[in-house]
């Protein structure tokens, strides 16, 4: 699971109390947390002639997305057992270091507290909504908000995420109480190739412009900058293909970017295969979404409507949360 990953939150914890142990006033947050805290609590993130201000640890708040790499079941909305024992009987704490309240993101969290609403000139009445993180704020900006619509993030790497009806078979985050959930997995391949391979931007332009996105370009390229893949297929030694190369530049893009489409369209077939939604609709967002040409190819591979989505912005997704 994404908790006993090396790199998640709950690893962390354990190291750093395997390091230096925790003390009974010490408590993890995530970057969110400490910023929807400062918010909702008198004194919190400020020190007091040196020292931290005291807080009451049962009212610090976090949320559903932030909390599951740290263990938290978003099924039963709880710490799970195992992970409560892990801390008291192995470890030895007679406390928790773990936030007590998680929210669903979106939802109200309480009012910001009267010092920081006179300081930065809030209304009083200013409602604190629980936080996520930024890859899915980013999916939350996009407008995607029903079965079956996903959106492929088209940067140095390709993302996908889809909205699935329930959390069978795979990671994925909860969204809501209603049992949507988002799925998704990251490709080594991405526009990163592109740069590798010496295209500039004017020259994308140039060459896109020559390309029929409807026509398929008869090659199996697999745009991988160096050996490993990660997601449709796990392999930390798969090959790069990018043979057999065409000499026209314009016939060489079409081989790369319909090679990342195809890597695209087999990484939903895999979330599919593993039990996510059918994906219906796919919005678009990174550089690769500038290019009119691509989408249109993508389409095609895709079988499925493509477009570019309206925004993608983190900041944009934050606010969207509390209506979503």
């Amino acid at each position: 699971s994404a908790t006993a990953s090396t790199s998640s939150t709950l690893a962390k914890l354990l190291l750093w109390h395997l390091q230096k142990p925790l003390e009974s006033n010490d408590i993890l947050i995530h970057q969110a947390d400490f910023i929807s805290n400062t918010l909702l609590i008198d004194g919190f993130g400020y020190l007091q002639s040196g020292a931290p201000i005291p807080i009451d640890k049962s009212k610090i708040v976090s949320d559903w997305h932030n909390a599951l790499k740290l263990g938290y079941d978003v099924h039963e909305l709880k710490y799970p057992t195992w992970l409560l024992n892990l801390l008291r009987d192995d470890l030895g704490m007679e406390f928790s270091p773990l936030p007590q309240v998680v929210l669903q993101p979106g939802v109200s969290a309480g009012k910001v507290c009267e010092s920081v609403a006179a300081k930065l000139g809030l209304d009083p009445q200013c409602q604190v909504v629980a936080g996520t993180t930024d890859s899915i704020a980013a999916f939350v900006a996009s407008g995607a908000q029903q079965l079956g619509q996903a959106v492929s993030s088209l940067g140095s790497t390709l993302a996908i995420k889809a909205l699935k009806d329930s959390s069978r078979g795979i990671y994925s985050h909860r969204l809501s109480r209603d049992d949507l959930w988002l799925v998704g997995g990251a490709s080594n391949v991405g526009c990163a190739i592109l740069r590798q391979e010496g295209f500039s931007n004017e020259e994308l332009v140039q060459c896109s412009a020559k390309i029929d996105p409807s026509t398929d370009s008869g090659t199996q390229f697999y745009p991988l900058l160096r050996p490993g893949e990660r997601f449709p297929v796990s392999d930390p030694f798969k090959q790069p293909v990018l043979t057999p190369r065409p000499e026209d530049r314009s016939q060489y893009l079409h081989c790369i970017l319909e090679g990342i489409a195809r890597v695209e369209a087999a990484g939903y077939a895999a979330l599919e295969d593993l039990g996510a939604t059918p994906i219906t609709e796919v919005f678009t967002a990174g550089g690769g979404s500038k290019n009119d040409m691509w989408t249109a190819m993508r389409a095609r591979i895709l079988q499925r409507n493509t477009s570019r989505a309206a925004n993608v912005d983190a900041a944009f997704g934050c606010a969207r949360l509390g209506v979503w």
